[in-house]
């Protein structure tokens, strides 16, 4: 395992470490769950309209997007961890110069 495999495996596990605190701290409301089910059952209906290629389309296009957005929020968590390293790097140089 190099180093940015290292890095992602890291990375990942926080990730998921501070998902998991942050729905136990805001666990899904009953409302929430309910509005959620609505939505899905309203994109199946409007998949039912649709023929088998316009399905498939319709079904990429939301992958893509899903994939876009969790892309981001990976990137946004990577700078976030790197910003945070080189703060502490350079908090501890600062401290060495003194």
């Amino acid at each position: 395992m190099n180093e940015e495999d290292f890095l992602q495996m890291i990375m990942t596990e926080r990730m998921q470490m501070h998902y998991q605190r942050y729905r136990e701290q805001h666990p899904v409301r009953p409302e929430q769950l309910q509005e959620d089910k609505r939505i899905e059952q309203a994109y199946e209906r409007l998949l039912e309209h649709l023929d088998a290629e316009d399905q498939k389309l319709l079904r990429e296009y939301v992958n893509a997007i899903t994939a876009d957005i969790a892309k981001e929020n990976e990137l946004f968590y990577q700078a976030g961890v790197r910003d945070g390293i080189n703060l502490d790097r350079l908090v501890k140089e600062l401290k060495d110069n003194r």
